[in-house]
């Protein structure tokens, strides 16, 4: 499954066949056994540093520090179900490689900003 994240405005694609490899970059950061505690009890902290790890590994210049702080503004903002509850939904899928997806369609495009 081809990963596409979206961070200001602009796409970024890790290839279908690269998925494993930035998949145990992620588990390294946050395994697939705290994924179902990860949507009651986000940790923004680390859903920033899998996020930034993933953009970085397909061609972004941001930091983990810029991502958290985006996350913190939508929280101000009032948007708690945001960038950061897109993020989490989309490591699950991933994660999971396809095992379920978030909106029940098969092939469907998961993106995060």
């Amino acid at each position: 499954m081809q990963i596409t994240l979206e961070w200001q405005g602009r796409e970024y694609v890790i290839p279908e066949d690269k998925a494993f490899q930035i998949g145990e970059q992620v588990e390294d950061i946050i395994p697939i056994t705290d994924l179902p505690d990860l949507a009651m009890r986000p940790n923004f902290h680390k859903i920033a540093r899998v996020y930034g790890t993933m953009l970085r590994f397909a061609g972004a210049k941001v930091t983990d520090q810029e991502i958290w702080k985006h996350f913190m503004a939508e929280m101000r903002a009032g948007k708690a179900n945001g960038s950061a509850g897109q993020a989490i939904t989309m490591l699950t899928v991933m994660l999971m490689d396809g095992a379920f997806d978030a909106g029940g369609e098969e092939g469907k495009k998961e993106t995060a900003s």
